[in-house]
């Protein structure tokens, strides 16, 4: 809601969406009233941001470009990310400090019955699919955050004037922010509970294409396997932004431990404020309840 009063027309505060899985739930809004006069889409993680200020431009630079090509959708460079870190560790030239960071033998994927299998990747290869080499090793993310995160220039650079890149669509991307149609969100849809897994399938099954537009710099945090390893690197990432910026960057609170404190503790009573209400609740359609199975009783009588 602080986005939406400071940025009125920019930034809508969404509390309508029933929670849900993802899918549901994203579709609930993508295909809401708010929403009804967008034909294209961009949705992005909330622990993904963008570097450039033409980002959004240059997605839809991409994405008009192969709109053609019987397209599924658009992404920018991700970090943390098993396909983008592989193309960065090419890219800025990381080579041999990346075979100094790992065995000569690592794993990748994930054993999902009927879907997909862990395997061994041998060095030089990077794991780039879904749970990918850098996804089961948060020393490699922290690694990759200090190489780009903690760099943003070198990152800007790195990718500057750079072509977009097909996404081999046998891998399941991990997606951070994708851009396409309004309409393929239905189309996606299997049965499954997360988009990302059913944006794989649709696009292996109807040979569907998905590019990345490489002159799009973004940072992913963290999996949520890598955010106790390496939660440290929010500090940095927090003042290595606001220098960035230029002190511009807006952000709701400050950085001081005091600051991260109270904020805690005003999220912990705003969860016991819930949880009470939702046992008062409880107790008066227990007590309905009761009252109700009384006066059924009493009336066979």
């Amino acid at each position: 809601m602080f986005y939406s009063n400071l940025y009125p027309n920019r930034v809508i505060y969404v509390n309508w969406v029933t929670p849900s899985f993802p899918y549901q739930a994203l579709g609930d809004l993508i295909y809401s009233e708010q929403l009804e006069k967008y034909d294209y889409i961009c949705k992005i993680d909330d622990d993904v941001f963008p570097i450039t200020s033409d980002w959004i431009e240059e997605l839809a630079k991409c994405f008009e470009k192969h709109e053609n090509d019987k397209l599924g959708y658009v992404t920018g460079l991700i970090n943390n990310n098993p396909w983008g870190f592989a193309e960065l560790v090419s890219l800025m030239n990381l080579q041999d400090e990346y075979k100094m960071l790992v065995p000569k033998v690592t794993i990748a994927g994930k054993n999902m019955k009927g879907y997909m299998k862990q395997e061994q990747i041998i060095y030089p290869e990077i794991g780039r699919g879904g749970f990918g080499t850098v996804w089961q090793y948060p020393h490699l993310a922290r690694w990759i955050h200090e190489k780009t995160t903690f760099r943003p220039e070198e990152f800007i650079n790195a990718t500057k004037g750079l072509e977009s890149k097909e996404i081999d669509n046998h891998l399941r991307y991990s997606i951070g922010c994708v851009l396409f149609r309004k309409s393929s969100w239905a189309k996606v849809y299997n049965g499954s509970k997360t988009d990302e897994k059913m944006w794989h399938i649709y696009s292996k099954d109807n040979n569907m294409h998905n590019y990345a537009a490489l002159n799009v710099p973004m940072v992913h945090l963290f999996f949520y396997n890598q955010r106790l390893s390496n939660k440290s690197i929010l500090d940095r990432a927090y003042e290595t932004f606001r220098n960035f910026a230029n002190d511009q960057l807006v952000l709701l609170w400050d950085n001081s431990a005091s600051c991260k404190t109270n904020f805690i503790e005003e999220r912990l009573r705003q969860q016991e404020y819930r949880i009470k209400s939702s046992q008062k609740k409880l107790v008066t359609t227990i007590r309905k309840f009761k009252n109700y199975a009384r006066y059924r009783y009493f009336r066979k009588w």
